[in-house]
């Protein structure tokens, strides 16, 4: 006489697990009938549950803060690609710049990005560093011109990889005009500008 078998196993997924060679990706009971090692029938229950990431945001006036608590937080650019904004890994996100951005959410062991939120900076006038800020050639082979319209009294510079590492910075006095030299392999780098007012403007720079 053959007596069949049965077994349980219980999974919490970030999108995925695979079974025996069957991938799941939505919660839920699922049963696998099988052979055990007596050639008889053995019945595999599986048991899905999907780990949760909140990536929902609250919108303010001039903010945007994340509704997960005790998560790890990482604003993105999602007018660059969703290009990682340095230093922006707080719950709440204040712009220097009008734009649309989104939190990827670390939680529960499992990341996801939200979606794309607009945030309108207002009271910043007309001829501040950000709209007199050029960069040519760009493309370039490595070398850069940044020149403003007119002599900016003190400007921050800091050079960072798509991933958001710093890879130079650097404080310039009374300057009009500078130039940038790119050492590192061809890619997309981000340059951000910062005067004296506190004003920042962010440049992709292409490098061939």
């Amino acid at each position: 006489a053959c007596a069949a078998t049965g077994s349980l196993l219980a999974f919490s997924i970030c999108d995925s697990v695979t079974v025996n060679n069957t991938t799941y990706h939505n919660a839920g009971s699922y049963t696998q009938l099988l052979i055990n090692s007596q050639n008889c029938d053995s019945i595999l229950h599986v048991q899905i549950s999907l780990l949760q990431v909140d990536t929902s945001v609250t919108v303010g006036a001039t903010s945007l803060a994340s509704n997960a608590p005790g998560a790890l937080y990482q604003w993105l650019d999602c007018n660059s690609g969703l290009a990682v904004i340095p230093g922006a890994t707080n719950q709440i996100f204040t712009p220097s710049l009008s734009g649309n951005y989104a939190v990827q959410v670390t939680q529960n062991g499992c990341s996801a990005i939200g979606s794309c939120h607009a945030v309108t900076v207002v009271g910043v006038d007309a001829g501040h560093l950000g709209s007199t800020a050029k960069v040519h050639p760009n493309p370039s082979a490595g070398r850069f011109t940044i020149a403003f319209e007119q002599i900016q009294n003190e400007v921050e510079f800091t050079l960072s990889s798509i991933t958001g590492q710093t890879l130079q910075r650097q404080t310039l006095q009374a300057v009009q005009q500078f130039e940038l030299g790119v050492p590192e392999a061809a890619g997309v780098y981000f340059l951000d500008l910062k005067d004296d007012r506190g004003i920042v403007s962010r440049h992709k720079l292409l490098k061939y």
